[in-house]
């Protein structure tokens, strides 16, 4: 990790971040074909990319990608918090019925157009992934290098994870969720199991924003 500075490698990760949601927000600027392009190049590029710069960044933070398959009971736990993040956001919204929640809106629009099927696989499956690795991942492993205390880490890395998702009513929740899939990082030193409570979170909150929209 000594070769890797911090600034190029977070460079390259907001990138990533910028390239991977092009489909989501600006799914009415990009034809077809671009949206094509830009899911092959996540998959067969940005993806093994960020798990190269996860693996670099994580040797000083006592931190190894694992892909293994993550446990019943934790996937329990996931769809547990979920829900009971999703019964807050619930609540916020009928405290503040007049706020705004552009998350809402944006999903709204996804399910409208002729993208829609390319725009929630991108959204639950493959945005969960690089964000995990990019958030969770590297730049918890580079702030490891200097910030020694777990606790202090989570919230700084959980309240990046929310603003990252701009600001909108369900900001509180994002932030928790992200604090929650730190912990599990920390706790079982195993990626995938990060991956996969972002993607279930993400596909549990679409159904019931589809649901109730």
């Amino acid at each position: 990790m000594e070769k890797l500075k911090i600034i190029p490698v977070l460079f390259i990760s907001l990138l990533i971040v910028m390239i991977s949601m092009a489909p989501t927000y600006y799914y009415d600027n990009l034809s077809m074909t671009s949206n094509y392009i830009i899911f092959v190049i996540e998959i067969t590029i940005l993806i093994p990319v960020l798990i190269y710069l996860f693996k670099k960044t994580s040797k000083n933070s006592n931190l190894t990608l694992h892909i293994t398959k993550p446990s019943f009971k934790l996937l329990l736990l996931d769809i547990l918090v979920t829900t009971i993040l999703i019964t807050l956001d619930i609540a916020i919204a009928t405290f503040l019925p007049d706020v705004d929640d552009s998350s809402t809106n944006t999903l709204f629009h996804m399910l409208n157009t002729r993208y829609k099927y390319l725009n929630l696989l991108n959204t639950n499956i493959i945005s969960p992934i690089t964000e995990e690795l990019i958030i969770r991942g590297i730049t918890f492993a580079l702030l490891k290098r200097y910030i020694k205390n777990d606790t202090v880490l989570i919230i700084l890395v959980s309240v990046f994870f929310g603003f990252l998702h701009g600001i909108s009513i369900s900001i509180i929740t994002i932030m928790l969720f992200g604090a929650y899939s730190q912990i599990i990082l920390i706790k079982t030193k195993n990626m995938s199991n990060c991956c996969t409570a972002h993607i279930l979170n993400n596909i549990i909150t679409t159904i019931v924003n589809f649901i109730f929209m």
